[in-house]
């Protein structure tokens, strides 16, 4: 699981970093040598963001006995495999017992810290891409000059998307 995490982390923060340099090169070409010069630091940050996802997937998400107890017999009757083996099964963040209900909060923090790490993330993105879209619109280039780029960021919002769908199906495989 927590290597599932960490590749998303990773792609998310190459995606960011993709349309940061695409807002560099449209909107601020003076900025570009902070890219030519420094792609290990680039590198770096991306795999922290993917090692802060990992360590969220490891120390909030990790598997707890109260998990074991709510799906255990589930994944054994249903799908006829012990639960304790697979490597990726559930986050149990909440459980009704007697009419009451018990949050784990351990599961519900970490649920909300990767909730806000991917909103940070697509604000981002959306914000770069929107005024990347704007310099193009007002911008004094070539008419086949805007036509590549906004061909470029709309390829790249699709690839967004792509990238989300792709990794639910592969999270879906992992449990079959």
């Amino acid at each position: 699981m927590g290597l599932l995490f960490s590749m998303h982390g990773i792609e998310c923060a190459l995606l960011v970093l993709h349309f940061l340099y695409r807002y560099i090169v449209v909107c601020r070409p003076e900025m570009k040598k902070y890219f030519e010069s420094k792609l290990a630091i680039w590198a770096a940050a991306n795999l922290v963001w993917g090692l802060i996802y990992f360590f969220i997937a490891i120390y909030w998400f990790g598997p707890t006995e109260g998990c074991y107890k709510y799906a255990g017999e589930a994944v054994r009757i249903n799908l006829q495999r012990d639960l304790r083996k697979l490597p990726h099964m559930c986050i149990l963040t909440y459980q009704v017992v007697n009419n009451s209900l018990l949050i784990y909060w351990k599961p519900t923090v970490g649920v909300a810290v990767v909730l806000l790490m991917m909103i940070a993330t697509f604000i981002v993105m959306i914000f770069l891409g929107a005024q990347t879209s704007k310099t193009l619109k007002r911008g004094a280039l070539s008419k086949k000059t805007i036509t590549l780029q906004r061909q470029m960021l709309i390829a790249l919002i699709i690839q967004v998307n792509r990238t989300d769908y792709v990794k639910a199906k592969f999270s879906t495989q992992v449990l079959m």
